[in-house]
């Protein structure tokens, strides 16, 4: 049973100090204390359960710190509205920082951090910026630092739903065995422009198939959703992920449980991305077996421009250090791809010809995990 949060009072503030506030503005009295966190419903249902949140739709900027500490959510926003959240720090959420379900939402400079149960035990969700799925969701993801989430730094899902992610800073929680995390989904059709995020420590070493990424692009029948089309992700600095990113266009194939490319172009653009990986950690994310590459593509007309990919842990030959699959650039049921001009550390053309290829069924494995 979820506990419910402790109502924090604000302290008395001196007289002339309160005169000296509101002669900054109302938008930046509130910023200076704590939100008020009493546990408040939000209306929405996730999975049969009617979600609470710190803060319903506020009605001016969220600015200070949200201490959402026993409610399901940090900040939530419904359908029609506008809002904003600049400065603030947000935390203590079991399962979102911030939902957006249809709003318009800015959300800037924030640090949004310790989301998911803090016993770690993989109970609740975490995902510190979720724009729920096909829900027309929007807005803007910009200078913030996401740092603490269980499943997904941030995740933008359905084909109704946009953002613009520019300039954030996502860590994951490193070597873990209880759950591979994503730094940032993009999920079922998602519109999403992404560039300049610095994503690192995405890591799973568990037993049980699954691999880590740091920008994971999903979509297809093989996932019950709509194909994901026409991204750019550009300029973005990928650091000790399992896989740096990991674009997932699948369909349902001609043998149960083997899913194969989606044949329609997806027409994704991979520009000018930093991809670094100096360990093999990864035990068990192809049948078994360690799988780490710095981008990794099952889908169609996907172009990788520029791109340069570092480290042991991506330019290791397969079998020469580890059981398994280590790949700067793995090909796995791709088709009709536009590469050029990438390369390793030091400037060296990449060797694009590694991959796990089509005539085995090692794809079946390599699944997302999607939480919508």
């Amino acid at each position: 049973m979820r506990r419910k949060a402790s109502l924090i009072l604000a302290a008395c503030v001196p007289l002339a100090l309160v005169i000296a506030l509101l002669s900054l503005g109302l938008s930046q009295l509130v910023g200076a204390r704590a939100w008020h966190t009493s546990c408040k419903s939000t209306g929405f249902s996730w999975h049969g359960v009617t979600l609470t949140a710190a803060l319903v739709n506020p009605s001016t900027t969220v600015t200070g710190v949200v201490n959402a500490t026993g409610c399901d959510v940090g900040v939530f926003f419904s359908s029609g509205v506008t809002g904003s959240i600049v400065n603030a720090d947000i935390y203590g959420a079991l399962d979102f920082g911030v939902l957006n379900v249809g709003a318009n939402v800015t959300i800037k400079q924030s640090r949004i951090h310790d989301i998911g149960d803090v016993h770690l035990s993989n109970i609740h969700v975490g995902v510190g910026i979720y724009f729920a799925n096909d829900s027309h969701a929007c807005g803007t993801i910009e200078g913030n630092t996401i740092t603490h989430y269980l499943r997904s730094g941030v995740i933008i899902a359905g084909p109704s739903d946009s953002a613009v992610i520019t300039n954030n800073t996502l860590i994951g929680l490193g070597p873990i065995s209880f759950v591979a995390q994503t730094g940032i989904q993009i999920v079922g059709g998602a519109h999403v422009s992404l560039s300049g995020n610095h994503i690192t420590a995405n890591i799973y070493v568990g037993s049980q198939p699954g691999v880590a990424a740091g920008i994971a692009v999903v979509g297809g029948s093989c996932y019950g959703l709509p194909l994901t089309l026409g991204l750019q992700l550009k300029s973005n600095v990928l650091q000790d992920n399992d896989i740096g990113i990991w674009i997932s266009e699948l369909s349902i194939g001609a043998r149960q449980g083997l899913c194969v490319s989606a044949r329609t172009a997806t027409h994704i653009v991979l520009l000018s991305n930093t991809i670094s990986n100096a360990r093999i950690l990864n035990v068990s994310g192809a049948a078994g077996q360690s799988y780490q590459a710095g981008i990794t593509i099952q889908g169609s007309g996907v172009s990788i421009i520029s791109n340069t990919i570092c480290g042991a842990g991506y330019l290791t030959a397969a079998h020469a250090t580890v059981s398994g699959y280590i790949y700067p650039i793995d090909l796995v049921l791709a088709t009709d791809l536009k590469l050029s001009s990438n390369t390793a550390c030091g400037g060296s053309a990449l060797n694009l010809s590694l991959g796990l290829g089509t005539t085995t069924d090692i794809q079946s494995h390599l699944l997302v995990a999607v939480v919508l």
